[in-house]
């Protein structure tokens, strides 16, 4: 069997809830963050063969309940958000005037003196290879952080940087599952951004058009197939990398437009 990999983000944190970059701060987990960990731990816990997590201590707290073992890796960090760490986007554009507007338009600026996002997708897909290098078979977990999942999901995919981003914000616990058909395969995104442990799992796909709860679905043709909840929760079914024209279409229009982050938000 080729290596299934799922990466997950951390439960809630303080920071989260008051809207501050957190970057490699190492803020533990709220209240509500421990319980989406522990609903987490319920679902899915001792159903991978190995468990790894960034080494920050929401990410390690959340790990905690998949595995009796689990192997921190400080390669699956957040962005490094330098100076903006601790910060709301108020006080970074106070702070630092200008440089939000600038970090919209290209990804090689370093974040508040840190990293840009191009360092955070080769850090991303760095340490993606490592792991299937070390782990070719296999069911593979890792709890990481908003960004770096974000930002791993689009390379996959082929995207190119935009801001808005192409894909939605990763919510807390949620999980992408990341499928390899083989050795030389780069990889498929079979889902985003699942959260079916916290509620209860979305009904049959609606009709395409506008359903009961105003959210949309989308389908497009073979190949590839994409059948898209754009919505809640938004859940990406079997996005390959060849699709990336397609979605790009997709994620341009009105309709997409569900999935985006407006504006600059804080990273994890």
């Amino acid at each position: 069997m080729y290596p299934e990999l799922i990466v997950i983000r951390h439960g809630q944190t303080q920071w989260n809830l008051e809207g501050r970059w957190q970057g490699h701060g190492d803020a533990p987990l709220s209240d509500l963050g421990r319980a989406q960990a522990a609903a987490l731990g319920r679902a899915l816990g001792g159903t991978f063969d190995h468990v790894y997590a960034s080494d920050l201590q929401r990410a390690a707290e959340t790990a905690a309940g998949l595995a009796g073992s689990v192997t921190l890796d400080p390669q699956w960090r957040e962005l490094d958000v330098g100076g903006w760490e601790g910060k709301t986007a108020a006080e970074v554009a106070q702070a630092y005037p200008g440089q939000m507007q600038r970090l919209a338009h290209d990804p090689t600026l370093p974040v508040g003196g840190g990293e840009s996002w191009n360092d955070l997708r080769s850090r991303a897909l760095g340490a993606l290879a490592v792991l299937r290098n070390t782990h070719p078979e296999g069911r593979v977990a890792v709890v990481a952080h908003g960004g770096i999942i974000l930002t791993l999901c689009e390379a996959l995919l082929g995207l190119t940087w935009r801001w808005p981003r192409w894909l939605g914000r990763v919510r807390n616990t949620a999980r992408a599952v990341l499928v390899f058909e083989s050795p030389d395969d780069p990889g498929a995104l079979l889902r985003y951004n699942v959260v079916d442990h916290l509620t209860p799992p979305p009904g049959p796909p609606a009709p395409i058009g506008p359903s009961a709860e105003g959210g949309w679905v989308q389908r497009l043709m073979d190949p590839p197939r994409v059948a898209d909840h754009l919505g809640h929760p938004e859940v990406i079914e079997r996005l390959v990398p060849c699709a990336h024209d397609q979605v790009g279409h997709l994620f341009l229009s009105d309709l997409g437009a569900t999935l985006l982050t407006w504006g600059v938000v804080p990273v994890d």
